[in-house]
């Protein structure tokens, strides 16, 4: 399979176009380009790159594209990007396209950007879109875009990543939305592993994935995360891998792992990975996350990889970790990752912080091989530090701060 991936500084920016053009590129299958922090990159450069891919690369599956940071790109670099590509990508398979920190970006683009999908004949079996930062982007400008994904996309779609941290206009309505979509799929409807594989010579990595971010999205509360998580555990009954972020989700209480508990941990057993960041949502407690820890181990205990984010909730304590080690990670005994982090969580201190490593050490000697633990700016001491480290040798990855 052809492969080529660029990246460019500013100064190159004017180049890079008829660079490629000069190029017998005719029958590439995957492309990415990263302009990544171009300053220089403007709307016309985007037209160039959608004129470019509608006119030489017909035959093109993938196409990642990174314009984070480009703080130029706005609106109407969207709205011609799309009417090239609009009806002219009948290939494609893989999208991913990375808009965070353009911060022009409006609902105006959103809505440009909507048409794309509403091609027929554009059926992708994974999609990444990052919108991180877009700070003008609103609950009218997300609901254009996924209302325009349509029940066949629904249906085709094998990996997803949304991402819109930051963009604090946001709220539950974004996430019904998304619901909505997703409430479109037949869960029995699942697509072969060799669909993919067959469209990029081989690629065999079709996995189930779900990757979501609404980090320091401050208006969302524990009502959309019970809509999301309802119509994830709904209809994605295989899903392989679960990521969710809502970090600094200020309104978030003990009700949204309530939510997750019984609308995910207890519908999608096939999980191998899981992770879900709730940093810094203050309001969270031992109430909310001992009963979480108990459902986890009861009902994912094939889990493969786990990482837990539970930094700076002041009401956290002993109770909560000596729960994860005693309910969760004693009943894990497939887990081969585990990332966990606590910090800055005062209540806790040596005592559940030794449960915990003892717990470790034990899943050690079956599969657990790589581990990540961040205790920092809690109760716990340098001492108990040190003394899971010395009997953690056997851990091939083991990291803690």
């Amino acid at each position: 399979m052809s492969y080529r991936s660029y990246a460019f500084s500013d100064q190159e920016i004017a180049d890079i176009i008829p660079t490629i053009i000069n190029q017998k590129l005719k029958k590439l299958k995957c492309l990415g380009l990263n302009f990544e922090a171009c300053e220089k990159l403007s709307d016309k450069t985007l037209e160039k790159i959608g004129d470019k891919v509608r006119n030489d690369f017909d035959d093109l599956v993938s196409l990642s594209l990174n314009f984070q940071s480009c703080f130029k790109l706005g609106n109407q670099g969207l709205d011609l990007f799309t009417g090239h590509l609009h009806h002219r990508v009948k290939n494609l398979k893989i999208l991913h396209l990375d808009f965070s920190e353009c911060l022009s970006i409006s609902d105006e683009g959103l809505t440009q950007f909507s048409k794309l999908f509403e091609d027929d004949n554009l059926i992708l079996n994974r999609l990444s879109l990052k919108f991180g930062n877009c700070g003008l982007i609103t609950d009218v400008g997300t609901r254009r875009l996924l209302s325009s994904f349509g029940e066949k996309f629904a249906n085709s779609i094998e990996q997803l990543t949304l991402s819109f941290n930051f963009c604090k206009k946001i709220t539950d309505e974004t996430l019904e939305v998304l619901s909505e979509f997703f409430d479109l799929r037949d869960p029995s409807e699942k697509a072969s592993a060799e669909l993919i594989g067959r469209f990029l010579g081989g690629d065999n990595d079709s996995t189930s994935k779900i990757e979501i971010s609404f980090s320091n999205c401050d208006k969302i509360t524990d009502y959309g995360v019970d809509a999301l998580s309802g119509a994830i555990g709904d209809n994605f009954p295989t899903l392989d891998t679960l990521k969710l972020n809502f970090a600094n989700c200020k309104l978030l209480t003990d009700k949204s792992l309530d939510h997750i508990s019984a609308n995910i941990l207890s519908s999608l057993h096939s999980l191998n990975y899981l992770s879900l960041n709730f940093t810094s949502c203050t309001k969270l407690t031992d109430l909310g996350l001992r009963p979480f820890f108990l459902e986890l181990g009861e009902d994912l205990k094939d889990l493969k990889t786990l990482s837990l984010y539970f930094s700076f909730l002041p009401e956290v304590s002993n109770i909560s970790v000596t729960g994860f080690a005693y309910n969760t990670l004693s009943k894990l005994q497939s887990l081969e990752q585990l990332k966990l982090e606590f910090v800055g969580s005062k209540k806790i201190t040596d005592e559940s912080f030794n449960q915990l490593g003892q717990g470790i050490i034990v899943l050690s000697s079956k599969r657990l091989q790589n581990v990540e633990l961040n205790f920092d700016k809690t109760g716990v001491s340098e001492e108990s530090k040190a003394n899971i480290e010395s009997h953690s040798l056997e851990i091939k990855n083991f990291f803690l701060k």
